[in-house]
């Protein structure tokens, strides 16, 4: 698993590095361009944790309980209550998320018909 370097980096570079970052995506034309760049910058395991997460935050959000969401996206309880911690605490950009996401008709018909899958 990927893990940040102990050794301590100059403040102002960092500042920079994760401006640039964040700046990348907005350089990308379409969401294949987002896909391919997240593809090469971020491992499988990186990917599919960020994806979860996101994942959590909206079947919390749609009311869903631990439980169902556990047995659904096969995570623990302590990841569940990382992410409703996140939303509670500093969740502005989880929920500008969520809400352009739940504006697509296909997205909010796939999470909203969870019912047979996961029990709502």
């Amino acid at each position: 698993m990927s893990q940040v370097s102990q050794r301590k980096m100059d403040s102002t570079v960092q500042a920079m590095m994760f401006e640039m970052f964040l700046g990348s995506f907005s350089k990308c034309k379409d969401p294949e361009e987002v896909a391919n760049f997240l593809g090469d910058i971020l491992t499988e395991t990186e990917a599919i944790v960020m994806a979860k997460r996101l994942a959590i935050a909206l079947m919390l959000t749609k009311g869903y309980n631990y439980n169902q969401i556990c047995d659904f996206l096969k995570v623990t309880p302590p990841t569940i209550s990382k992410v409703k911690s996140w939303l509670s605490m500093k969740g502005e950009g989880f929920r500008a998320v969520l809400n352009a996401v739940l504006m697509d008709p296909e997205t909010e018909a796939f999470w909203g018909n969870l019912g047979s899958g996961a029990g709502k």
